[in-house]
């Protein structure tokens, strides 16, 4: 029974063990994918490295946008994006795609069999196919990179409908590419919620297809008649404040001339009563002095 019991202990162990390493062989990253880009318009605009930062050319300031990169857990269909920035609408003309393309770091050394294939791009809303593969080119020490298009290289995927040479995207609508890749030992995890990698940048910059709505010079008119009325509303203050003075200035007038009434009235009535008491005194007087002559 105790030998039973032992062979029970050690296959359930191993089953779990079993269990523990293909769930860790399923999560498996492999690396990661992204978009690359760069547009000259006034600067260097770019993000050159997976995982990095959109930044301005002296990459003291980020271009405002929102990027999602992908984990590679296996052989399948990803998606890479870009949305939210484009160059200013009067910079359209001036500015150029430098480079754009899907750029990932599988280690191809330890899967030498391994894979990708563009299978679409999207800008402004215009799906592009390929007709043929782009270079599967080495950049940036373990990352490669297949390029949409890259001008100042004279390289243009050759895709339908044909990819324009420098003409650089006029929304800030998604760019997204599509790509497959092959030859790992398993295939992805689908629906893995862990396998889109967001960021999202912040410029101190203006937004560069913001409309004008006329908000400022709304808000100035608003400040205007603010101060306007602020103005109006002080002389308003300043006025009721002055007839309440003139007010209490009557009032204190009206006061003072009762007082000085009842002062008056009081001198009066007292003046009265001594030349009435001097009267009766002197009344008192001449009595008794009659009284003694008789």
């Amino acid at each position: 029974m105790k030998d039973l019991m032992k062979k029970f202990s050690a296959a359930a162990c191993g089953a779990v063990l079993a269990s523990t390493f293909a769930i860790t062989a399923s999560a498996t990253d492999y690396g990661q994918a992204g978009i690359e880009w760069m547009i000259r318009d006034f600067w260097w605009e770019h993000r050159n490295t997976i995982g990095s930062e959109a930044l301005t050319e002296m990459e003291d300031d980020q271009v405002t946008c929102h990027m999602e990169d992908v984990n590679i857990t296996g052989n399948g269909q990803y998606t890479v994006l870009l949305s939210g920035w484009a160059p200013y609408e009067e910079d359209w003309d001036a500015a150029k795609v430098g480079n754009l393309g899907a750029a990932i770091n599988v280690d191809t050394e330890e899967y030498p069999d391994f894979k990708m294939t563009l299978d679409e791009c999207t800008i402004d809303g215009v799906t592009y196919t390929f007709n043929s593969q782009p270079e599967f080119e080495e950049c940036n020490g373990d990352e490669h990179i297949m390029k949409v298009k890259n001008p100042y290289g004279n390289y243009y995927a050759d895709t339908t409908p044909e990819m324009t040479e420098y003409d650089v995207w006029h929304t800030t609508d998604p760019i997204t590419i599509t790509f497959t890749v092959e030859g790992l030992p398993e295939d992805k995890i689908e629906d893995n919620p862990d396998e889109i990698i967001p960021y999202d940048f912040v410029s101190t910059l203006p937004d560069p297809l913001a409309e004008d709505t006329g908000d400022e010079g709304e808000g100035e008119e608003e400040a205007a008649d603010t101060e306007e009325g602020g103005d109006e509303e002080s002389a308003a203050e300043e006025t009721e404040s002055s007839e309440a003075a003139k007010e209490e200035t009557k009032s204190d007038s009206k006061a003072d001339d009762s007082k000085e009434d009842e002062d008056e009235g009081m001198s009066t009535g007292l003046i009265v009563g001594i030349a009435a008491a001097a009267v009766a005194v002197i009344a008192v007087i001449a009595v008794v002095v009659f009284k003694k002559k008789r």
